[in-house]
């Protein structure tokens, strides 16, 4: 029973797949062996369909069916190795056409809004706008399905075009110091001279003479000067040493010359002024305005009228400014301390700079270098009641006199006099030094050389300029 089944079974396994192969009604042998359309007569012909042909005609003749029944559609595929070769080179396109779609879009412009893109996605109906340039190759389609992510990824930022930044945008709020010295002779109409006013005390005006119709003043000596040669020069010498920092502790020098004095070829030359501040390493300014011009007269115009001082420095504070770089650097030398330093003549300004200048609460020190000629009770009043402040005065042999009187008297007064330079000028420091050097020189040779730079070193309310940033070239051209 077993054996019979098992015949059974084999025999219909046998009857399926004949019928399997005549409904196919082709040989495992009739391959297709053509590529696109091309196939064999003889592959192409059922088994035992083989017929005569006509005369002069081959059986090996190509033919083109491509759409003969059942042999498009079950034709073997290509070769194995020419399938891989094709595979490698579409791949190999489709990369080079990437790269190329990807430097295209960076180099097209600006680049869109980001709700672009998601507009884009949620709107697949759409065609994306190309970021092709029209004489660039377009993607290759099979790239479009993802072209979305490789835009998203090639859409280039927005660069700034760069711009040359001022120091002033940036120095004041990073604390830059002065990248380089500044020194300078500018103009200032708040400055003592031109003066036609009156002088204090006599009532008079002050240009009091004429010189062949030209105005005049004549000194309380009898020297007669015509104005416009004299008395006409309102520049300033201004000086900012190379490190200089609005935002650190610093001072204002204000310094009154003498007589005979021009402010080129003395205060900057000779005296070596703006020279003696950057030496000193220290953060100071110098502001150092023309008086008399090479005369012998102590006269100080303008500022005899109260508060002309303070009005010329608020002035003064924004030609700094612009020395300096910084606009809203000017509020900041408005309210700088000043040591005031008077040479010889420039005991007259020093004294009515402390008494009706209006600057007395900014005063953090004077300076007199073999200066005291008069207004010694001036003097004295101030070192009673300005606490705050030193006083140093450095005498020759032309005031030698005067300062022996003036030290015994504050001495009387109980206040401690020092006879040589104190190591620090503290708030209410006292010194009179007798130093007996040659009076023309005293500016630059004293009871040191550079006596200026040596002052600011000793005052300890100052901040010192960074080693980096202290050296400079000395050499210095007017502006």
């Amino acid at each position: 029973m077993g054996a019979k089944f098992s015949y059974a079974l084999t025999g219909l396994a046998t009857g399926l797949m004949v019928s399997w192969w005549l409904m196919l009604e082709v040989s495992p042998d009739q391959a297709f062996l053509g590529h696109a359309g091309q196939v064999s007569s003889r592959s192409m012909a059922p088994r035992g369909s083989h017929k005569a042909l006509p005369a002069g005609k081959s059986r090996d003749t190509h033919v083109s069916q491509p759409h003969q029944t059942g042999v498009a559609r079950y034709a073997a595929p290509p070769l194995f190795r020419s399938s891989i070769d094709d595979q490698a080179k579409r791949v190999d396109q489709a990369d080079k056409a990437t790269l190329e779609s990807l430097v295209v879009a960076v180099a097209a412009g600006p680049s869109r809004p980001s709700g672009t893109i998601a507009s884009q996605r949620a709107n697949a109906s759409e065609s994306p706008p190309t970021l092709t340039p029209p004489h660039a190759t377009p993607p290759p389609a099979s790239l479009h399905s993802n072209g979305d992510a490789v835009r998203e990824l090639a859409t280039p930022f927005i660069v700034p075009t760069p711009r040359h930044v001022r120091r002033s945008e940036v120095a004041h709020k990073l604390r830059l110091p002065l990248h380089k010295t500044q020194t300078s002779l500018k103009p200032i109409s708040s400055s003592p001279f031109p003066y036609d006013g009156r002088m204090p005390g006599k009532g008079s005006f002050f240009l009091n003479a004429s010189v062949d119709g030209r105005p005049a003043h004549r000194t309380g000596s009898g020297r007669l000067y015509v104005a416009d040669e004299t008395y006409s020069d309102n520049r300033s010498l201004l000086h900012l040493p190379r490190g200089f920092n609005v935002n650190a502790s610093g001072a204002i020098v204000l310094y009154f010359h003498g007589h005979g004095a021009k402010l080129e070829r003395d205060i900057w030359k000779r005296q070596q002024l703006p020279q003696q501040i950057t030496m000193s390493g220290m953060n100071a300014a110098l502001v150092a305005p023309q008086f008399a011009v090479d005369a012998r007269d102590s006269s100080i115009g303008r500022f005899w009228k109260p508060g002309a001082l303070r009005r010329y420095l608020d002035e003064v504070a924004g030609e700094l400014a612009r020395l300096y770089g910084d606009s809203k650097a000017e509020a900041a030398f408005m309210r700088m301390p000043i040591i005031i330093v008077g040479y010889s003549g420039g005991y007259l300004p020093a004294a009515w700079a402390i008494v009706n200048g209006g600057i007395r609460d900014r005063v953090l020190g004077v300076v007199l270098l073999d200066a005291l000629y008069g207004h010694a009770s001036t003097f004295q009043n101030f070192i009673s009641t300005q606490r705050r402040a030193f006083f140093i005065s450095a005498y020759g042999q032309s005031t030698q006199h005067g300062n022996i009187r003036f030290k015994a008297w504050l001495e009387e007064a109980g206040n401690s006099v020092a006879q040589s330079m104190p190591k620090v000028l503290d708030p209410g420091t006292i010194a009179v030094i007798k130093a007996t050097k040659r009076h023309r020189d005293y500016v630059t040779n004293a009871w040191t050389p550079f006596p200026l730079a040596d002052v600011l070193r000793r005052a300890p309310s100052l901040a010192k300029i960074g080693t980096e940033n202290r050296y400079a070239s000395r050499h210095q051209v007017a502006k």
